[in-house]
């Protein structure tokens, strides 16, 4: 066995180290995991119970990204650490902080078929930016600092530190090893601002594409002065929404699979882009032109041409690049003359409501909102979901956070992470197909028992959305049992709940809804979904 024989007062001590520099937030299965979760509850910490690990994970991702913080992970080797896998690996493609402490196997059991054996640091090395077996107590202060300087540092993502039970810790306070000095940011050379600041300069159509690093740069208003000092366009990846004000007249919608007319008639045009803070993965470059000239800056010299191959990359902090170009750039030309307009989608006499009426109704209602309160949408990436990528029919308010999948995409992020965004304090709006509520009904359960202010809109047209476009309207494997009553379930955890058949009953639970209080819960009946008009274009219809 594992963490039932260890000192309660290793996990004591690894918590002390872990809140050093300020209490986090710990997400677990209880039973399941080291006695961390203990330790940290005995602290008052921001503890985090789910019935699934993957849900932890999520959860323990979305408080990071309201906080900036890392939070913990806590499970053991074996079929707990492989449960969380799917959440670590989305935290790793949106680059979030997250600390995994995982139990290893007692040292006399260790390679003799013990209980759960798994070595986790050799198993999953594409899952973290860096990871550590502590062995000897000696080490486990330096093994924590490490893992935080690491995690939330300039190249940010998931750390794993694999613990010995059998180890017996030095208390917090005897260690003698100062505190980490913060990491300086990466500051590009001014040779490399020269010549980006030629070579878009020089550009006739240039389109900025800014990705999470851009989003967790925060300099909205110099990333605003640099598209006007460019007269360019702007994009975002899904990660990196908020990164730039969507109101503006210069912003084009999201980059790649989920563009909007604009957005591709800018990449079409588009004669210099410049990526800033993302990878350029398969779906943020679908539609970059072969003839532009790319330039694409990253903190992570690995990120450069792993993707693409830009003709001028940049290893440098988005930021500190940022603020250097503004600072060498000649003063903003004069306007190209756009306009922001969103298209409006109408019922059209519509009995039941469709998914972009949908998301067009709930950014009607969620600009009304006095988003002072730290208000955040959660979506996922269900083909109802995607309507809140297209920003011809939702767009993000001012003042709003978003959080959404990376690359991977898993479904159930988008509703853990709401957990760990109302756990850090912010008011959510979440939004979900049916398929991934059923696949994740214990949500409705952590998020109840927490009584967590959040507001969850569940799309539900009965069936798996995006598997049923390449198959018969009729066919079975795809189709979800009509019999369920996911609000009767809701209610009896603790849920307030609406159902919304109608447009007019949509209408009115989205007003009443989103400003209640506690776990709320709005099933949406929506006719059956179409791909929005970005996938369209690159994937052609659907059936």
């Amino acid at each position: 066995m594992t963490s039932v024989i260890a000192s309660a007062s290793l996990w004591e001590t690894l918590r002390d180290h872990l809140d050093h520099d300020g209490r986090r937030a710990y997400a677990g299965v209880p039973a399941d995991e080291p006695e961390l979760l203990d330790a940290a509850a005995s602290r008052n910490d921001e503890v985090i119970v789910t019935r699934d690990q993957r849900l932890a994970a999520f959860a323990a991702c979305g408080w990071a990204m309201i906080t900036g913080r890392a939070a913990v992970l806590a499970v053991q080797a074996g079929p707990s650490f492989e449960n969380a896998r799917t959440g670590i690996l989305e935290t790793m493609s949106l680059r979030t902080p997250l600390i995994v402490v995982a139990t290893a196997n007692r040292t006399d059991a260790r390679g003799r078929r013990g209980f759960q054996e798994l070595d986790v640091t050799r198993s999953s090395p594409e899952l973290f930016v860096w990871q550590y077996h502590v062995s000897d107590a000696a080490h486990l202060e330096w093994a924590v600092r490490t893992a935080v300087r690491v995690s939330e540092g300039t190249r940010s993502g998931p750390v794993l530190l694999s613990i010995d039970p059998d180890l017996h810790p030095v208390p917090a306070d005897a260690g003698a090893i100062p505190p980490p000095r913060p990491l300086s940011s990466v500051h590009p050379s001014d040779a490399a601002i020269a010549e980006v600041s030629a070579v878009c300069s020089a550009a006739a159509h240039p389109v900025i594409i800014l990705g999470a690093g851009a989003k967790r740069a925060g300099r909205r208003d110099a990333l605003v002065n640099l598209a006007d000092a460019l007269d360019a366009r702007v994009l975002v990846t899904g990660s990196g929404r908020g990164a730039f004000p969507e109101s503006s007249a210069r912003f084009a919608g999201l980059a790649g699979l989920y563009a909007t007319d604009a957005g591709r008639e800018a990449l079409r045009r588009a004669d210099v882009i410049l990526a800033l803070g993302t990878q350029l993965e398969e779906t943020a470059r679908e539609g970059i032109p072969g003839t532009a000239t790319i330039v694409q800056v990253d903190i992570d010299a690995a990120i450069l041409e792993r993707s693409v191959l830009p003709v001028l990359g940049v290893v440098g902090d988005c930021a500190e690049t940022v603020d250097a170009l503004n600072g060498v750039l000649a003063p903003p030309r004069a306007r190209s003359g756009l306009r922001r307009a969103a298209s409006v989608v109408r019922a059209d006499g519509a009995s039941i409501p469709t998914a972009p009426l949908f998301w067009t109704l709930l950014s009607q209602t969620v600009a009304s909102v006095d988003a002072r309160g730290l208000w955040t949408i959660c979506q996922e990436n269900g083909l109802g979901d995607l309507w809140g990528y297209d920003a011809d029919t939702f767009v993000l308010p001012e003042g709003w956070g978003i959080i959404g999948p990376g690359e991977q995409t898993a479904m159930g992020f988008g509703l853990g992470a709401s957990i760990g965004a109302a756990a850090a304090g912010a008011r959510v709006v979440a939004v979900c197909g049916d398929g991934a509520l059923e696949q994740n009904l214990s949500w409705v359960l952590t998020a109840t028992e927490r009584n967590a202010e959040i507001v969850l809109f569940v799309l539900r047209n009965r069936r798996f959305g995006w598997p049923s476009l390449s198959r018969p309207s009729s066919d079975v494997t795809t189709l979800l049992p009509s019999t369920r009553d996911l609000v009767s379930f809701a209610e009896s955890s603790g849920a307030r709940v609406w159902r919304a058949r109608s447009v007019d009953e949509l209408s009115s639970a989205l007003a009443e809804a989103t400003l209640a209080q506690g776990t709320r819960l709005v099933e949406v009946d929506v006719s059956d979904l179409e791909m929005i008009p970005g996938v369209k274009a690159v994937m052609g219809p659907s059936k």
